[in-house]
């Protein structure tokens, strides 16, 4: 009779401790920490909850869009750490939990906590978890001379990629997108077809847009001659475009002459000239005997002029196929 006791009480205790750990829901975390045990019982449960596989050495439980950990048993007078994790492009739906009779006396709803410090005294705790896609607003608009697809604002899951396009008007060129407001990153910011992401707020983006350069061509024409101690060299500027074009370019001339009494006189004035009009830039003459003048230029104002407004001042011509004020200047240099 003693022997059969013992075999009844042997079998019931093999019951008891092989019910206790399959109730521990867990799962493999590659972890060599030992499962909890103990006789007080966390349990994590929820929407989405993924299969319960293998055991787990840290209590963990996953679900669609992230995990939480602290379930299994403890020691009664412990106080585990119960916690939710979001994965990327998801946020804590709800993650609350407690004792039987305060079900939810830890609630990530009211405290905005999706970790607890659980003091157990003792109780069994029940918790509930679940997640869902972190979604903000992205806001595409498009500046003047263009359109944009998607348009306006919509709602999409953060660290996504999402598709944007800016397509120019006639007469216009994309020139980049800027973020306006939020912290959405761009992957290539100066491509008119790119994708944008989502972080944690709601952003706005603006596809900019700019008038294709209209074309100026200025022609610079250079020639002279020189035939022993006598010679010159003069110069002419012709341009050509579908808007009215004018020019003023000014040379600083210098002037000097010397005779054979050893005398000299020298003199320098600015002067400007027009489009299609000559100016002799430079030039010599020296008879052999002693007399001799000449004449030196240096550019001193370079004026572009485009339907009354100037487009381009400087001391310099103008650099061939820059884009000055929306204006392509071409140049052509042509000598002799």
């Amino acid at each position: 009779m003693r022997k059969v006791k013992f075999l009844l009480l042997a079998a019931l205790t093999a019951m008891f401790v092989g019910c206790q750990s399959d109730e521990v829901l867990e799962q493999d975390s590659g972890n060599d920490r030992p499962t909890p045990t103990g006789d007080t019982r966390i349990t994590i449960e929820g929407e989405g909850m993924k299969d319960v596989k293998t055991r787990s050495s840290d209590g963990r439980v996953d679900f669609t869009g992230g995990y939480a950990t602290g379930a299994g048993l403890y020691n009664g007078t412990s106080t585990p750490t119960v916690a939710a994790y979001p994965n990327p492009g998801y946020e804590v739906n709800y993650f609350y939990g407690g004792p039987a009779n305060e079900p939810q006396k830890y609630d990530y709803a009211q405290s905005s906590a999706s970790s607890f410090e659980v003091k157990l005294d003792g109780q069994d705790h029940r918790f509930h978890c679940g997640f869902k896609e972190k979604k903000r607003n992205l806001t595409v608009n498009a500046g003047s001379g263009g359109s944009v697809s998607p348009s306006g604002t919509n709602s999409y899951q953060v660290e996504n990629a999402i598709n944007i396009t800016a397509t120019p008007n006639t007469g216009y060129r994309f020139s980049g997108w800027t973020v306006t407001e939020g912290d959405a990153t761009i992957a290539n910011s100066g491509s008119s077809s790119t994708t944008a992401t989502l972080h944690s707020s709601n952003s706005t983006i603006t596809a900019k847009f700019e008038r294709n350069a209209t074309p100026i061509n200025l022609t610079i024409r250079e020639w002279g001659e020189s035939s022993g101690n006598a010679g010159y060299t003069k110069i002419k500027f012709e341009v050509s475009s579908l808007v009215t074009v004018s020019l003023e370019v000014t040379y600083f001339v210098e002037y000097d002459t010397w005779r054979d009494d050893g005398t000299t006189d020298g003199a320098a004035i600015s002067v400007t000239i027009g489009a299609n009009e000559e100016l002799e830039i430079d030039s010599y003459d020296d008879d052999g005997y002693g007399n001799g003048e000449r004449k030196t230029s240096t550019l001193e104002r370079f004026i572009i002029k485009a339907n009354g407004s100037i487009i381009y001042d400087n001391t310099n011509f103008p650099v061939n196929g820059s884009i000055y004020n929306g204006y392509q200047i071409n140049v052509t240099n042509i000598n002799g």
